[in-house]
C-alpha cells in the first residue's frame, strides 16, 4: 500500500546578550530562545483514513560562559545552560528542565580547537521520556588565507542537539521521531579533511576535501568534494560535491545506496 506523505516544518529563534565579556572581563551571559513546528500528513488510502501527526517545542535558555587566557595564548572557556521547555503535539507533551554543560579550547597561533558538550532532560512531566547526549570536536582550521591542511573530526551520542538542530540534520520523516518514550542512544562520527590551494591568479584558495559519516547500524555516508573561497577572506563560497549514502543494512535488505551531485553557494552579510 502507498499513499502520499507531505511534511512541512518551520523553526525561529533568537538570543540576547545580558552581560557580555567586554563589561565583566571574560564572563558571558545570555538569553536564548528557540521553537519549532513539525506537521506530517498522509492521504486516505484503502480501508484507512487520512492521518496527520504535528509536533512543537519551545525553550528558554539561560546560558554562561567564562573564558580565561592560557600562557601560549590560546583560550580555555567552560560554559554552563540551564533552561525550561514546553513539548506538545502528538509526540511527549509537558514542561521540562534541561542543563547542559560545555568547554572548549581555541589556539589561534595553530587553528587548533577542542570542543565538549553534555547536555540531559533532568525533569519531565512525562516520566517515562529520557533524553541525553553528548558530542566532541576536534578541528584544525588554516590561517585567514585558508592554504593548508585543515580537518575535522566530530563523534556525537545519544542526542546532544535539542529540537531545532534535529531538524536540519534529519535525512527523512523518520529521523524527526524518537521512537516513543524509550529512549535508545545513538553514535555516530562525522569526519573531514582537506588542503586549500592557491587558484584564480592567488585571489582565491580551493580547497579539494573528503568527508565521510559512521553511524550505529552500519548506516555511512562519504562526500568527495571541492570548495571555492577567496583567499582574503570574504562572504562567498562556492562548493561542489558527489556523495554516497549508504543506509543501515545496505545490499542485505533490499536497501541500495544512493548517490548525488550537490552544488552549494553561499552568501553571508
Amino acid at each position: 500500500t502507498r499513499s502520499d506523505l507531505s511534511l512541512r516544518m518551520a523553526a525561529v529563534g533568537g538570543r540576547g546578550a545580558l552581560m557580555t565579556p567586554g563589561q565583566t572581563g571574560g564572563m558571558d551571559l545570555a538569553l536564548r530562545a528557540d521553537a519549532f513546528l513539525v506537521q506530517t500528513e498522509s492521504e486516505a488510502v484503502s480501508g484507512e483514513g487520512a492521518t496527520k501527526a504535528d509536533a512543537s517545542r519551545m525553550r528558554l535558555i539561560l546560558e554562561g560562559s567564562r573564558a580565561f587566557k592560557t600562557g601560549n595564548g590560546a583560550t580555555l572557556t567552560p560554559g554552563l545552560e540551564l533552561g525550561l521547555r514546553h513539548d506538545g503535539g502528538d509526540a511527549e507533551t509537558g514542561t521540562g528542565v534541561e542543563l547542559g554543560g560545555r568547554i572548549s579550547y581555541a589556539n589561534p597561533e595553530t587553528g587548533l580547537s577542542l570542543e565538549a558538550n553534555v547536555r540531559a532532560l533532568v525533569a519531565h512531566e512525562d516520566s517515562g521520556y529520557e533524553e541525553w547526549g553528548a558530542s566532541g570536536a576536534l578541528s584544525l582550521v588554516p590561517g585567514d588565507r585558508g592554504r593548508g591542511l585543515s580537518f575535522r573530526l566530530a563523534p556525537t551520542y545519544g542526542t546532544p542537539g535539542s529540537g531545532v538542530e534535529r531538524l536540519w540534520s534529519a535525512r527523512d520523516a523518520g529521523g524527526l521521531a524518537q521512537g516513543g518514550n524509550t529512549f535508545e542512544p545513538e553514535s555516530r562520527l562525522e569526519g573531514e579533511i582537506g588542503y586549500g590551494l592557491p587558484a584564480f591568479g592567488d585571489r582565491y584558495t580551493g580547497t579539494p576535501n573528503f568527508g565521510f559519516g559512521l553511524a550505529d547500524g552500519g548506516a555511512r555516508d562519504y562526500r568527495i568534494g571541492w570548495r571555492l573561497a577567496p583567499a582574503r577572506g570574504g562572504s562567498f563560497e562556492l562548493g561542489l560535491d558527489a556523495t554516497r549514502s549508504e543506509p543501515a543494512g545496505a545490499g542485505g535488505s533490499g536497501t541500495v545506496p544512493e548517490h548525488a551531485i550537490v552544488l552549494r553557494a553561499g552568501v553571508r552579510w
